[in-house]
């Protein structure tokens, strides 16, 4: 499965390729955040991704992920 967000009708498709979930999504502006976790081959790491584009928040070092994205 791939993770898809969609902004104005245009699929915006974060860099996973591993498997991702997105648990959280907020807009400010004209920016789409999308909070998460996504599997890296052995532990799940927690992300946000603002316009598709991927932000690591753990080091993978230990499961962890997103359960909510709130920008100010």
């Amino acid at each position: 499965d791939v993770l898809r967000v969609w902004k104005n009708g245009v699929a915006i498709a974060p860099d996973n390729t591993q498997k991702a979930y997105g648990v959280s999504i907020t807009i400010s502006g004209n920016d789409v955040y999308l909070g998460g976790t996504e599997y890296n081959g052995s532990r799940y790491v927690a992300k946000v991704w603002k316009n598709g584009i991927a932000t690591n928040l753990t080091d993978g070092s230990k499961n962890a992920g997103v359960s909510s994205v709130f920008v100010k």
